[in-house]
């Protein structure tokens, strides 16, 4: 394995250790508060807590664990709307037309990893938009919109996505993880950006 391969792989750790690090130090803040008086209110910030600490572990084990097998769009989406519920107060909303579709397991793998792109893409919160092109050969027929007040990818990684440069810290470590599935899969990613707004194209 080379340098970038290595650093990759401490990227991915370190950003996996960020995600849940907020949700699971509210989780141990909360029962110290709580302490032998229950109080309402911080047994449901432990509770959102924990949820939303559950979510970012699923779609993190299914978008960097082993592909797994076939499964339909709508199991995929469930995950991908947890994860980004978990995000509150940021408003996110999730468009998947016809998530009834099969999809195999490494194209579920690329499209979870883009939600994430596509979530860091939008500071404000926005609306994902994810569609997969029914009989596509390979990983190809899958895209991945999003759009909202401030969104922006960064020319970094985009530049990552379409495979022009190495991992550069946690937070492009997805961008990297996809463009590696997809050139994998003899594939590209495609980038359109536009206002507010850009699309990840397989």
């Amino acid at each position: 394995m080379d340098e970038s391969g290595t650093d990759l792989i401490e990227f991915l750790c370190a950003r996996l250790c960020h995600d849940l690090a907020g949700p699971l130090g509210a989780v141990a803040s909360g029962v110290e508060l709580l302490g032998d008086d229950p109080d309402p209110e911080i047994a449901s910030l432990i509770a959102t807590s924990a949820s939303a600490a559950i979510a970012r572990l699923r779609l993190l084990r299914a978008a960097l664990g082993p592909s797994g097998p076939v499964r339909t769009g709508q199991e995929v989406q469930a995950v991908a709307r947890a994860y980004l519920e978990a995000a509150v107060p940021l408003p996110f909303e999730l468009i998947w037309p016809d998530a009834t579709e099969e999809i195999d397991g490494r194209r579920a793998r690329i499209a979870l990893t883009l939600i994430m792109v596509a979530r860091d893409a939008l500071p404000r919160g926005g609306t994902i938009r994810v569609t997969v092109t029914p009989g596509a050969s390979g990983i190809g027929g899958l895209s991945i919109g999003f759009a909202g007040d401030g969104a922006e990818l960064g020319v970094e990684t985009q530049r990552i996505l379409e495979g022009q440069m190495p991992p550069s810290g946690p937070r492009t470590a997805p961008a990297s993880w996809a463009a590696l599935l997809v050139a994998q899969a003899k594939g590209a990613i495609t980038v359109e950006i536009g206002e507010n707004r850009g699309m990840m194209a397989t």
